[in-house]
């Protein structure tokens, strides 16, 4: 079974179109042919609505072909009504001043705010937004190295008012390969050296049912679709382990790591 959820952009001052070959909110003959499908038309809000809600507020609005939130106070997190696992996003938007906003994806009616169900990629005003946490980093789990000419962390964020474009990749699944093993079961289980403060492993799935008492194994074989969920205060993170080895003894934990793109 293959786990598929939406997306999310949360409410700020913020200007969003879709990134098209020629021109924008449109798609090519190659690109329809090639599997892209457009999440805004530049003309309406189909295919979008608040968390947990039906329709979308009034202060999302579209001008000029792009989606904007004109009045963050009635607004809202919006949510894609299509559903997604793996998937390529690309995207243009800019920011107000000071503004603060984000992406979420593999996003589930769990939890009683949106971004407590996924990972969230920050979007904000790197220059004027209070939140340390800036723009392009995956939300408290990763962020661009540093960059050893400025001794600081690499930002290619331009400033507000400007248009940034935005590529998000998420492999198709969590999988990993075991070579020589003999037949047993492996644990992915919490540790201190590897998690970062505050986290804790909720449950392990595979195919979407929980694995309690590990995962079966057999020699040569390759396990996917494993989902580990993750609690971080009162939020709720989902997200594939991937693990590679060519021989693992029977019985190892899986560790998982502090910094890790999350997948379906």
């Amino acid at each position: 079974m293959k786990s598929t959820f939406s997306i999310a952009i949360l409410t700020a001052a913020l200007v969003l179109r879709v990134s098209g070959a020629d021109t924008q909110n449109t798609l090519t003959a190659d690109e329809t042919k090639a599997g892209w499908k457009l999440l805004f038309d530049g003309k309406t809000l189909d295919g979008w609505h608040n968390f947990k809600k039906e329709g979308v507020k009034p202060g999302w609005q579209v001008k000029d072909g792009n989606l904007v939130c004109v009045d963050p106070h009635n607004a809202g997190d919006i949510v894609t009504t299509e559903k997604f696992g793996a998937f390529e996003l690309q995207l243009d938007f800019k920011m107000a001043e000071g503004a603060n906003s984000g992406i979420i994806y593999h996003v589930t009616d769990e939890g009683g705010a949106v971004w407590a169900t996924g990972p969230e990629i920050q979007l904000e005003d790197n220059a004027k937004a209070a939140d340390p946490q800036r723009c392009g980093w995956l939300y408290g789990l990763y962020q661009p190295p540093i960059d050893e000419k400025t001794g600081k962390t690499l930002d290619a964020t331009k400033p507000a008012g400007e248009w940034n474009h935005l590529r998000v990749v998420i492999s198709p699944d969590g999988s990993f390969r075991f070579n020589g093993l003999r037949p047993g079961k492996l644990k992915i289980v919490d540790s201190a050296q590897r998690l970062p403060r505050g986290f804790s492993i909720l449950r392990v799935e595979r195919d979407g049912i929980a694995q309690r008492d590990g995962i079966d194994i057999a020699g040569d074989t390759n396990i996917s679709n494993v989902r580990v969920v993750m609690a971080y205060g009162n939020g709720i993170v989902h997200g594939n382990v991937t693990v590679k080895s060519d021989a693992v003894p029977s019985g190892t934990p899986l560790f998982v790591p502090t910094l890790w793109p999350f997948s379906s």
